[in-house]
């Protein structure tokens, strides 16, 4: 499996049953489909034939709508799932090794990873299993443990959810593309808005809630400069899956790449989707009072054997003003000089209201 470990993200109640799954990973992965060579990964390939948008309902009536975006210079898949009035969810797509891995950022506050074990010649089928998830502690639900995807034709496919240990499909639900036969803008489920991420100084609001809450109060369009590469960057941070975590997406040199910020128990944890096809997660130590430095240090990675350059290791995060901030990325290798980019916020057009919560 394409990870290099460090010191593990939280885990509870699956840690057994999880172990013998990562056990029953490894010895498929060494007997599976055999090798490929660096960027051709064919379920991933499969999976991001889905980009556009597509609409169905559930067997209740509940309506449907699904979106799906390639990020991160061709390496990264985003989802966007909406079912009925509920704020919708995001999950992002990407390779690891010869396998297709996911993260969930669900409503309920946990992120659970899943993993295909193996896939069929054809790609009609991929078979998503839980692998691990972070934030458990903090659950208001279930978690969830397995997601299925069955192609039907260019312009049809079934997704099935699964939560917890059970074999039931929690949600079963078989997508038109949008612009096929029998669809349109008017028959497209009513499209739910995000909420900002919630803070506040209750007695029971937590410091990593207060620090997930200042980045999220970040929302908006930022324009950066990074001096000694010569970069004009954009910069976009947007609360998503019900203000449980917080979306970046970065612009410069014509290419674009996602990080995902959310809670892990007391610090907090984010992904960065790199262009260089590599995963690499990073995580706090510890919160200062202020809240206004975020100090983030390498956890672990996906896929690095793949990676066309070295991975990041590390993030400081500095707000300097609810106008202004700092990062200062570094990499694995001792050579590469740390990326320093100033942001500064994009101020709205005179008599447009400012969009701070990335609506």
């Amino acid at each position: 499996m394409e990870q290099i470990p460090a010191s593990p993200p939280i885990r509870l109640k699956f840690q057994l049953k999880h172990s013998i799954l990562l056990l029953v990973l490894a010895v498929t992965m060494s007997a599976g489909a055999g090798p490929l060579s660096a960027g051709d990964n064919q379920a991933f390939g499969k999976v991001k034939t889905l980009a556009g948008v597509w609409v169905g309902t559930e067997a209740d009536g509940t309506p449907a709508r699904v979106e799906y975006q390639v990020s991160s210079g061709g390496e990264a898949l985003k989802e966007v799932l909406y079912m009925g009035t509920a704020p919708p969810m995001v999950s992002v797509f990407y390779p690891d090794k010869d396998q297709l891995a996911m993260t969930h950022y669900c409503l309920t506050r946990t992120q659970p990873r899943m993993r295909t074990v193996s896939y069929p010649p054809d790609l009609s089928e991929l078979d998503l299993v839980y692998w691990d998830a972070t934030n458990v502690i903090q659950s208001t639900g279930g978690v969830m443990n397995g997601v299925r995807i069955k192609f039907i034709d260019d312009d049809h496919f079934e997704q099935l959810w699964n939560a917890d240990a059970t074999d039931e499909a929690s949600v079963r639900v078989t997508y038109r593309r949008l612009g096929s036969e029998g669809t349109s803008a008017a028959t497209t489920a009513p499209l739910a808005a995000t909420p900002p991420v919630p803070g506040g100084d209750g007695p029971f609001v937590s410091r990593a809630q207060k620090a997930l809450a200042r980045i999220g109060s970040l929302a908006g369009e930022w324009r950066g400069r990074e001096a000694t590469r010569d970069w004009d960057v954009t910069l976009r941070l947007e609360p998503i899956s019900g203000g449980t975590a917080v979306l970046e997406t970065m612009d410069f040199k014509e290419a674009g790449m996602m990080t995902v910020y959310h809670l892990d128990g007391d610090q907090l944890l984010m992904t960065h989707y790199c262009l260089s096809r590599s995963q690499p997660r990073m995580r706090t130590v510890s919160l200062p009072e202020s809240l206004d430095r975020f100090d983030f240090q390498y956890l672990d990675a996906t896929n690095v054997m793949e990676a066309t350059e070295s991975y990041m290791s590390s993030l400081l995060l500095q707000v300097e003003s609810e106008d202004r901030f700092r990062q200062i990325w570094n990499q694995d290798s001792p050579g590469k000089k740390p990326i320093d980019i100033i942001y500064e916020r994009v101020k709205p057009a005179p008599g447009k209201a400012e969009d701070r919560h990335g609506q």
